[in-house]
């Protein structure tokens, strides 16, 4: 989703609505859960296979240290919503809502 998308959604609520993010608990019933947003702040993402899913990237982490990832003008922003990640190595720098 990009931010124009979120904004669109949002743009139809009333301003005091609650807004929770739904993600799966984990359990044998299949329960989701509606937990609360507190931040939101850009980080580094990695598609990584064993999760098959994106992953946040630790300073711990291996990335690219030539890349300049604050350099908003450098970083390519085209969303790609197809869930078609050729490039499984690709760092990308995307805006994430943190939960409690």
């Amino acid at each position: 989703m990009t931010a124009q998308e979120l904004i669109e959604m949002l743009s139809e609520l009333d301003p005091e609505t609650e807004v929770r993010v739904q993600y799966p608990y984990g359990d044998h019933l299949g329960t989701s859960i509606a937990g609360k947003i507190i931040d939101g702040e850009f980080q580094k993402i990695k598609y990584s296979d064993y999760h098959s899913n994106f992953k946040i990237i630790d300073d711990d982490d291996d990335y690219d240290d030539d890349y300049d990832y604050d350099d908003d003008d450098d970083y390519d922003y085209d969303y790609d919503d197809d869930d078609d990640y050729d490039d499984d190595d690709e760092v990308r720098r995307v805006f994430v809502l943190d939960l409690n």
